[in-house]
């Protein structure tokens, strides 16, 4: 429920001292809500439902709508270009991304992921004899055009 408090109000472009001061409480109070080391009131609820205009199950909720998801100018841009990628071309990058996201990892093993090698290989990026490199490099990656 606090984080739904702090993007709630992060969508709103609130300060914490904005809605205490709206709600007529002390702003440690508010902070405490939002951070979840204060239990709320069901009239305190009832009250920051009525004052951020949403329903008190959005405040409730386990998982936010994805309208107080919060995407950067970048984020957009790479999501407007993973929209026009072929399914294999997605299935290529959400491989990659998985391998990207295990820190002990150093790297992206072709040879150790058959996913990826074989992604790669229905995306038309390496010929059925061609044997991919046993591990890419960050550093060995060609520069990215900055409007990708």
């Amino acid at each position: 429920m606090q984080n739904n408090l702090k993007a709630i109000r992060e969508a709103q472009h609130l300060t914490q001292r904005d809605v205490a001061e709206a709600l007529q409480m002390p702003a440690n109070n508010y902070h405490q809500y939002e951070t979840g080391k204060r239990r709320m009131k069901p009239e305190i609820l009832i009250s920051m439902a009525k004052f951020f205009d949403v329903p008190i199950d959005e405040i409730l909720m386990q998982r936010l709508p994805e309208r107080y998801i919060s995407v950067s100018a970048d984020q957009k841009k790479i999501l407007t270009k993973y929209k026009t990628l072929t399914e294999q071309h997605k299935r290529l990058i959400r491989v990659i991304l998985e391998e990207l996201s295990v820190p002990e990892s150093g790297g992206i093993s072709m040879q150790q992921n058959p996913e990826l090698r074989s992604a790669s290989r229905s995306s038309g990026n390496l010929p059925e004899s061609e044997e991919p490199p046993a591990e890419l490099n960050p550093e060995q990656l060609p520069d990215v055009p900055e409007d990708l």
